[in-house]
């Protein structure tokens, strides 16, 4: 298929999964799952509590491994590529609670958090 006028001027996929699936000893969590994540753009996954929606985000930053599928950032298959290598490509997640040291302050929550992307994980 060529290109069109209109796609030059949709915002470049980033993020991309096609035929995504995953099991769970029998049980099927996701299944066929394409999905394409436009730069710029906001994305929404939305259904009832266990539709698969989490598994999917799991999915997509390689926090659970596919059954099936593949997974690509910026154009690079990233389906076999480890959690920490594709969170060093620029691709991570939040979770919805957050962990953090009550005992510490703000500041010192946030010292904690930034050793470890220097290499300083060790030194407390």
């Amino acid at each position: 298929m060529a290109p069109t006028d209109l796609d030059a001027n949709e915002p470049r996929v980033v993020l991309s999964a096609r035929g995504l699936r995953r099991d769970f000893a029998g049980f099927i969590a996701v299944k066929n799952v394409d999905i394409d994540v436009r730069h710029g753009n906001i994305h929404a996954l939305i259904g009832p509590n266990g539709a698969g929606k989490t598994t999917v985000f799991n999915l997509l930053t390689k926090f659970l491994a596919p059954t099936s599928g593949r997974i690509e950032l910026l154009g690079h298959d990233i389906t076999r590529t480890s959690p920490a290598r594709v969170a060093r490509m620029g691709l991570v997640r939040s979770f919805q609670i957050s962990a953090i040291f009550p005992h510490l302050s703000v500041l010192d929550n946030v010292r904690v958090a930034l050793q470890r992307p220097g290499g300083l994980a060790v030194q407390f």
